[in-house]
């Protein structure tokens, strides 16, 4: 069967999820956005179970998350 996450509150910190369209684990994407308040989702049309490389159109997105800081500090 499937496993559920069972969280009581969700986390208030930074988080990035990432998924591949061609990732068989893309499935996780959903089930982790719930354990977050407000997390930055990024979904690549062409990576599998890797980030993206600098030739796809979320590697923009995912370097912003990362050069952002955490909390907004730099």
């Amino acid at each position: 069967g499937q496993r559920q996450m069972c969280i009581r509150e969700s986390l208030d910190v930074d988080a990035l999820i990432f998924g591949g369209d061609n990732d068989v684990f893309i499935f996780g994407v959903e089930e982790l956005s719930g354990v977050y308040q407000e997390p930055t989702i990024v979904i690549s049309s062409t990576a599998d179970h890797y980030l993206p490389s600098s030739d796809d159109a979320a590697y923009g997105d995912v370097l912003a998350f990362f050069r952002q800081g955490t909390n907004g500090t730099l």
